[in-house]
């Protein structure tokens, strides 16, 4: 019986992922001074508030906008929101829903819009 040719993700899973044995051969102590920024700042685009939707019950929101709002701070919390907050020696450590290495968080989310009705009445 003839083995399966190894799929092209199986094989960059292989190659890249993390063992035991490579970790520890490139432990190096953490330099809290030369920490990257947590978090990034675009100057472009529109910024839209959406914290005080994160703790509320959608049952909260009465008109349709505002449960629209609801849904997608749910979805943008869940799929890579700050989950939690460590303290440590120096500036907290944040950490999203969506796990990376290191903390570097190399993937990033962005949200574009048709201009629906919900965003205009937003941005008023």
């Amino acid at each position: 019986m003839s083995q399966l040719p190894v799929s092209i993700a199986q094989h960059y899973h292989e190659r890249t992922k993390y063992a035991p044995e490579t970790i520890s051969a490139k432990n190096k102590g953490l330099d809290w001074e030369k920490q990257p920024i947590p978090f990034k700042d675009y100057k472009v685009g529109t910024n839209f508030d959406l914290k005080p939707y994160f703790s509320q019950e959608r049952e909260q929101f009465t008109s349709e906008p505002s449960k629209t709002w609801w849904r997608l701070s749910q979805l943008l919390l869940c799929s890579y929101g700050l989950t939690a907050r460590v303290e440590t020696m120096g500036p907290p450590l944040y950490l999203r829903a969506a796990p990376s290495a290191g903390g570097l968080y190399p993937a990033e989310v962005y949200l574009i819009s048709r201009g629906t009705p919900e965003i205009g009445r937003a941005s008023a």
